[in-house]
């Protein structure tokens, strides 16, 4: 709601302990406890028939209004407040009133006119609806009724406000109870049709055909899926639009009627027909002519069906969604009509199955597609929109009505195959192809590749050659090396090589059979560029900014960062400026997997999420764990200056603003580059990283078709350097071979060649995991014994590790021969 808000708890306190005002809670339009919504925010949130003789203590204004849930606020009228509220609810009632009741300085601003508060008489007032006789919207409320208080909000947004000095209730002018005069009742209009231009003689004939086609135009009244409603709409079509008599009417609705499931009875169509007369809408006859050139009739008050009309074939123009009743206790019944309902809207679709739950596809404030999880509130919106909810009224006619939380929550809870959503693994932002080699280029949902394409408003691609020619492959690689990454320092052809396959992996993700490796985008110092590539590399697929993963303190951080990220369906998650040292056992499953598994925080259930996104970090020389390490690609920039980002002379400066300017350009190159490699049948690439397999090859392949060379060149180079725990032990195993040979060690010995005396030949060696001031040397030397126990049958350079038969309990080590 737009209205500011407004404390009800202390307002509620003041009503009752300044004015001595019994009042109750009413639910808000924020939260509605109803179906119909024109009565939202009016209904007591519980039964208040205790109100009318005590007023609320503070533990159930406390309840009420203190506990964060939206309410409304009424005041209990009668003997108990001492005061009785005119309700006037129309301009005619308010003018009423200023002429014929006293003024009164209590009044409350109302949506469609005014509460006007009297002091109660002391005898016995009666709360009574339509006190006026001239058919004003004049009521009483008295003893046993409310009204909304001042500060509450209407269901327009309107908010009820306060006029005048609300003085005690002692100075306000008595109400007369003469005003409660029996209203005179007024005559019930005849409940003959007024005919708009009847149709005799051979018009009858016409108008019959016309009404026939019309009818098979009509779906058929199912029962629980608002068959009373269209069984009530055909009637007022047949009866009143097309102004048919009463024999042709109950005539071809018996016709139609045989479709229905179950059919009516004859008595029922007859009611149907006598309440199509007596209350539907608009003039008797409002089709008789509209087929005939010129005309142009009144529009009709029935409800549409949203079927075309038979004879002009136009588009429907009504309601085409199914007729739901909100009040139908059948839930199953329900439920099902409203998955039906569901499953039609959703064509062409934005809800879908993603990672083993509904979710809906939005935009966020960037304009960025993203997943959402299709919880009530987006459940309930999304039924809203797929049918069409009523009520009915006790006159039988058809009244708007919200979906019933209950039938939302058993829609949520229905098992996924009943509901029928279409499976989504992937958004992209540009072209890509498919698992199958097919180029997804329509933008929207492919049932056939399980992706949605969600280009940027004008993307238009240039067209890209089943086998791209030499010279298209030319031009690709030129726009890709020599435009987009010709300014950046790499220090070799591997570096730009792997900086290359970031580019071209969106475009080709889903030929890879498997997960991919992070690529770490490293460099001595600040200012480098790191971050400007990482945007740069990204933008022909994603074309915009893609939002940073900040490092996780501890494996719970990282394991929650990472699955509320993934369910957003991203297509790259970037941890950029690493500070510390990266090493988490989440986030190395994350970036081995294809489907990334983890329990909903705040829940008992578990979500699986399709993990397609591209993996990227950046840093200054970071530091890696073994396991980080073996998963991770390197991408090193060094611009061999004090001050890089000093640097000038730049190709396309800004950059950012070319690769705008020409994304179309570079998303043709990527693809043709791609294409060009399948047309010559997929060669793999000559270098292979274990786990990331199909990766290597598929990417490794593309570049090598495309004449780039450098791929996965410098794994052991990277290895050496990035991985400083491994470089660790391999230290310690040659100290250790050197000291101690082939026979049984301790731990405490080993401990004496990590950490040597002063006199000692060897330096110390470096273990982040041992870099903790806080630890003793003893807990310090126990946290050693452990990682060397995890580090059993590695082998480093020569020697593996192995246990030996413990001495005195003590666990006992020794090196035996690789190989």
């Amino acid at each position: 709601m737009s209205a500011a808000p407004v404390d009800r708890l202390r307002l509620a306190q003041w009503f009752r302990d300044a004015r001595g005002l019994s009042v109750i809670a009413l639910d808000h339009p924020d939260a509605p406890i109803g179906t119909d919504p024109s009565q939202a925010g009016k209904l007591p949130i519980a039964s208040w028939k205790a109100f009318q003789d005590a007023r609320a203590t503070d533990d159930n204004l406390q309840n009420w209004f203190g506990n964060g849930t939206p309410r409304n606020l009424a005041i209990v009228t009668g003997a108990l407040s001492g005061v009785v509220a005119i309700d006037c609810d129309s301009p005619a009632a308010e003018k009423w009133a200023d002429t014929n009741l006293p003024a009164t300085p209590m009044v409350t601003r109302t949506a469609k006119g005014s509460h006007r508060f009297y002091r109660h008489p002391g005898a016995s007032v009666p709360t009574k609806a339509r006190i006026h006789g001239d058919g004003l919207e004049l009521d009483v409320r008295g003893d046993g009724g409310y009204v909304v208080a001042p500060g509450s909000v209407h269901h327009t947004g309107f908010v009820y406000a306060r006029v005048g000095p609300w003085p005690p209730v002692t100075k306000l002018p008595p109400f007369d109870v003469a005003w409660l005069a029996p209203a005179t009742p007024e005559p019930k209009p005849a409940t003959k049709a007024r005919s708009f231009d009847a149709a005799p003689g051979a018009d009858r004939d016409r108008l019959v055909a016309r009404a026939r086609r019309y009818l098979g135009s009509v779906p058929a009244a199912v029962e629980g899926q608002g068959g009373d409603a269209a069984t009530f709409v055909v009637a007022c079509r047949l009866a009143r639009d097309f102004g048919l008599d009463r024999g042709d009417t109950l005539t071809l609705l018996s016709e139609w009627n045989a479709r229905c499931s179950p059919p009516w009875s004859d008595r029922d169509l007859e009611d149907k027909i006598d309440n199509a007369l007596k209350y539907g809408d608009g003039p008797i006859g409002s089709k008789v002519h509209e087929d005939r050139p010129g005309w142009r009739g009144p529009s009709t008050g029935a409800r549409s069906t949203g079927a075309a009309d038979a004879d002009s074939g136009s588009a429907p123009t009504g309601d085409v969604r199914p007729l739901i009743e909100s009040t139908d206790q059948d839930l199953p019944r329900v439920t099902a009509a409203s998955i039906a309902a569901l499953r039609t809207w959703n064509d062409p679709p934005a809800i879908f199955l993603y990672g083993g739950a509904p979710g809906r596809l939005d935009l966020d404030e960037a304009a960025a597609p993203r997943m959402v999880e299709l919880d009530e509130h987006r459940c309930r919106h999304a039924l809203a929109r797929a049918a069409s909810w009523q009520r009915p009224r006790r006159d039988g006619t058809m009244i708007p009505a919200m979906p019933p939380i209950a039938v939302v929550r058993n829609v949520l809870a229905s098992p996924v195959a009943d509901v029928g959503l279409p499976v989504l693994t992937r958004i992209i932002e540009a072209p890509a192809f498919d698992s199958s080699a097919r180029l997804h280029i329509t933008p929207g949902y492919s049932s056939a590749s399980r992706m949605f394409y969600a280009p940027a408003r004008g993307l238009v691609i240039p067209d890209v050659l089943s086998v791209p020619a030499a010279a298209d492959v030319a031009l690709a690689r030129g726009l890709l090396l020599d435009d987009l990454l010709v300014d950046f320092p790499f220090t070799s052809d591997a570096e730009r090589a792997h900086a290359l396959s970031v580019v071209m992996l969106p475009f080709a993700r889903e030929l890879v059979d498997g997960p991919t490796p992070l690529y770490l985008v490293e460099k001595p110092t600040p200012g480098t560029g790191a971050s400007l590539l990482v945007t740069a590399l990204l933008w022909p697929a994603i074309g915009r900014d893609v939002a940073v993963l900040t490092e996780g303190t501890d494996e719970e951080s990282w394991r929650k960062r990472l699955t509320s990220t993934l369910r957003s369906s991203p297509s790259a998650i970037t941890i950029d400026n690493l500070r510390r040292r990266l090493d988490s056992a989440a986030l190395s499953s994350a970036i081995t997997t294809t489907t990334w598994e983890d329990r909903i925080l705040g829940r008992t259930e578990n979500v699986r999420l399709p993990v397609r996104c591209v993996w990227l970090a950046t840093g200054n020389n970071p530091a890696l764990s073994n396991e980080i390490s073996r998963r991770t690609i390197r991408i090193r920039l060094d611009a061999r200056v004090d001050r890089p980002w000093l640097r000038s002379g730049f190709r396309h400066d800004p950059l950012l603003v070319w690769v705008r300017e020409h994304r179309p350009r570079l998303v043709w190159a990527c693809l043709t580059l791609v294409q060009r490699w399948l047309a010559e049948g997929r060669p793999a690439g000559r270098v292979v990283m274990g786990q990331f397999e199909s990766w290597s090859r598929v990417l490794g392949g593309v570049l090598d078709v495309a004449g780039v060379p450098g791929f996965l060149q410098n794994l052991d180079e990277f290895y050496d350097l990035a991985d400083a725990e491994s470089a660790g032990w391999r230290g310690l195993v040659e100290r250790w071979a050197e000291r101690y040979g082939a026979g049984p060690v301790g731990v405490a010995d080993l401990w004496r060649l990590v950490t040597p005396e002063a006199d000692s030949v060897f330096e110390p060696l470096a273990f982040d995991f041992l870099d903790d001031p806080k630890l003793s040397d003893r807990s310090l030397r126990t946290r050693f014994g452990k990682r060397l126990a995890a580090q059993r049958d590695r082998v480093f350079g020569s020697f593996r590790i192995t246990a030996a038969e413990r001495k005195q309990g003590a666990s006992q080590w020794r090196l035996v021969p690789a190989g």
